[in-house]
């Protein structure tokens, strides 16, 4: 079964304030509890409304990273497929 991870935070800078930053092809990791580093390769940065709750779970990536843009009115979402060998 494949796992697909959502993972939200606030735009604060200490979180996810610079997230609309990465371009397609950067490459990101996430870190598990324990301690394996697991990368994922940015493929596509969009904007969706807050109230895409059924886009954001149910995109087919392997990882979305998303935050509130300010106001808080739409979604910046960062798309990320697993990559094995980031050399």
């Amino acid at each position: 079964m494949k796992r697909i991870f959502v993972i939200a935070a606030h735009n604060y800078k200490s979180h996810f304030g610079r997230l609309s930053e990465l371009q397609t092809g950067d490459i990101v990791f996430f870190t598990d509890v324990n301690g394996v580093a697991h990368y994922y390769e940015t493929v596509l940065r969009e904007t969706l409304p807050k109230e895409a709750t059924k886009e954001m779970i149910a995109s087919g990536f392997d990882l979305s990273l998303y935050t509130c843009t300010p106001g808080g009115a739409s979604r910046v979402t960062v798309r990320c497929n697993a990559v094995k060998d980031i050399n």
